[in-house]
């Protein structure tokens, strides 16, 4: 393999013969489905070796450095564009509801008088406790643990408000989840979480 010239030569001999090109067409490949930045790209050390990985065998040894110094040669004349990060599954959560929630707004008026009273009563208190030790204060919608004000019980309908049946309660994180499971509920869908409480809706785990 070619020998490298020292790192503060960025001329166009600094770069082994071919690294440029190949740099550029396997960067152009990749950076939609990258989770790197172009700035994580030039200062860091896990996105270059990353990088380094996907690059023709004969650029396996090449240090980082080199990587970090293309990527910033590319970037510098315009040709390395910006990268789209890979959303986490919360991330898609969100603006899953974001979505529903302009598709299907809530109605101004808010709840009803008798929901409000029924909510803040110890009744009702009682039985949102309930449900919440029920499901080991699990969220049904993604899975993940949530407690205090941070975890809410959803009623898929009023029908029996008083005496609801399991299979009417969802135990849900307040955002997303209890926003998607209120606009699914406006749009006509009712969310159930059977009798189950180890019952899920969606796999929520990191891709």
């Amino acid at each position: 393999m070619s020998t490298v010239n020292k790192p503060d030569e960025k001329g166009q001999s600094y770069f082994l013969p071919g690294f440029l090109e190949s740099l550029e067409e396997t960067w152009g490949r990749l950076r939609d489905g990258v989770k790197y930045t172009v700035g994580e790209m030039e200062r860091g050390e896990e996105g270059p070796a990353w990088l380094r990985a996907q690059m023709p065998s004969q650029f396996n040894c090449v240090p980082l450095q080199m990587f970090r110094d293309g990527i910033a040669r590319l970037n510098k004349s315009g040709r390395a564009g910006k990268t789209q990060r890979k959303k986490t599954a919360p991330q898609r959560m969100e603006d899953l509801a974001e979505r529903m929630i302009q598709a299907f707004p809530p109605s101004s008026n808010g709840h009803s008088e008798e929901y409000e009273q029924y909510q803040t009563s110890a009744e009702g208190r009682d039985q949102d406790a309930a449900h919440k030790r029920r499901c080991d204060y699990r969220c049904q919608l993604c899975g993940r643990i949530r407690k205090g004000e941070d975890l809410q019980v959803h009623h898929s309908t009023y029908d029996h408000l008083g005496a609801e049946r399991v299979t009417e309660l969802l135990c849900l994180c307040v955002s997303p989840c209890h926003k998607i499971a209120d606009a699914m509920r406006r749009w006509g869908f009712t969310a159930s979480g059977g009798d189950d409480p180890e019952f899920t809706l969606f796999d929520n785990s990191e891709d």
